[in-house]
């Protein structure tokens, strides 16, 4: 059975992400404590929790539970839900007239590294968010939006317990690690057991820009249709 997660040979796209992760990281980090007011507050968090969201349109069961906190720096509308778009405050979206994508350019301003990396490829990226899963968190089973993008994930923070699920093929996140897979195609989810925050950028960029480097190409052009009336992997 072949894989579901993608990496890549060296190219001018993604080097400059993985050459960079700890600077990106360190630029984060900063950024993030700035807006938190106090570094310990994401410590002090550091619990499990019994928070959730919405409940999801296609299994009727909520997305996150515990406790996940994500920091966007660049969006365009297709890649988020109306849920999102609600919590977000964005006007119109996805109606005619409305914007079609969203900057936080302070943010972008206080992480230089991953601003001229964006600046570079803007045409080709449709979102750029970090993520932080807190231990005790799970995000349920679940396709993303956009079939043409590929979602990546560039590792600033490993941590021992906190498991990524891809039907039913596990994997840890490594530092420094950077590696895609079909977003839109495959039900995917997380869990963590762990102690320690994990952190990573999550980075959608066009398929049809990454094909031509990719070690392997697992990618459909469907949902299996066994696979849309079921809520949560087996044993997961």
């Amino acid at each position: 059975m072949s894989s579901h997660y993608i990496y890549f040979e060296s190219n001018p796209i993604l080097d400059p992400l993985v050459e960079n992760w700890r600077q990106i990281r360190d630029e984060f980090f900063a950024r993030l404590y700035k807006e938190l007011g106090d570094k310990h507050k994401l410590e002090d968090d550091n619990t499990p929790g019994q928070k959730s969201n919405y409940v999801t349109d296609t299994f009727k069961t909520v997305l996150y539970q515990g406790n996940f906190k994500a920091m966007p720096i660049f969006l365009r509308d297709k890649l988020i839900d109306s849920h999102e778009a609600k919590q977000m405050n964005w006007q119109n979206w996805q109606k005619p007239g409305g914007a079609k994508t969203r900057f936080w350019e302070e943010r972008m301003n206080a992480m230089p590294t991953i601003k001229q990396w964006l600046d570079k490829y803007i045409d080709i990226v449709g979102a750029v968010t970090y993520n932080i899963c807190l231990p005790g968190s799970r995000l349920n089973h679940h396709w993303g939006l956009a079939p043409e993008y590929l979602r990546l994930h560039l590792t600033l923070k490993e941590a021992e317990g906190c498991v990524f699920d891809i039907e039913n093929e596990r994997k840890q996140w490594v530092d420094g690690e950077l590696f895609a897979f079909d977003d839109c195609n495959v039900l995917h989810g997380t869990r963590h057991t762990g102690t320690e925050p994990r952190t990573i950028v999550l980075i959608d960029i066009l398929k049809s820009q990454l094909q031509s480097y990719a070690k392997t190409w697992p990618c459909r052009e469907f949902i299996p249709r066994e696979q849309r009336s079921v809520p949560l992997i087996e044993n997961w």
